[in-house]
């Protein structure tokens, strides 16, 4: 099935506590890593939500758990780490979905940059003013394969 929805019960139960969409962490699951555990970026970001290693030190950091590297290969870790992750954006945010996922991909502190000195407002209809077209193309492929979860999986 091209739109699959790996790992369902694990996202589900951690965010269960927080206002994430089961449905967009598989989005942005499948735009990161194709739901491939073993994924590894260019630059360096692993597993399935694509962590940085020097995020995911401090997220366990924040939490008071040790880390280790190889990890972050471990669905259960990663989604684990990756999804408090994208629920601290989320509340920096203020609940905007559309800066949670700009900031996953560029950096919170750039995001909120550009929202504080209207570089950018922050919507969804304006994201073509994201200054980086990286960030701007993630934004738009996430929500886009987000409605096509939506659809697909209407009752979460």
């Amino acid at each position: 099935m091209l739109f699959s929805f790996q790992y369902r019960e694990i996202i589900e139960e951690h965010t269960k506590d927080t206002k994430l969409d089961p449905r967009l962490v598989a989005a942005l699951i499948y735009v990161e890593s194709g739901f491939n555990p073993r994924a590894v970026s260019k630059k360096g970001a692993r597993g399935l939500m694509q962590l940085m290693p020097e995020t995911a030190e401090w997220i366990a950091k924040q939490r008071g758990e040790s880390f280790d590297l190889n990890s972050l290969f471990i669905p259960l870790v990663n989604l684990d780490l990756g999804i408090w992750y994208l629920n601290y954006l989320h509340q920096i945010f203020q609940g905007n979905t559309v800066t949670m996922l700009a900031s996953y991909n560029a950096g919170w502190a750039r995001v909120r940059v550009w929202v504080e000195e209207e570089v950018w407002q922050g919507r969804i209809r304006d994201l073509r003013n994201i200054p980086y077209p990286e960030t701007r193309r993630y934004v738009a492929r996430v929500l886009r394969v987000y409605q096509i979860y939506k659809y697909i999986y209407p009752a979460v």
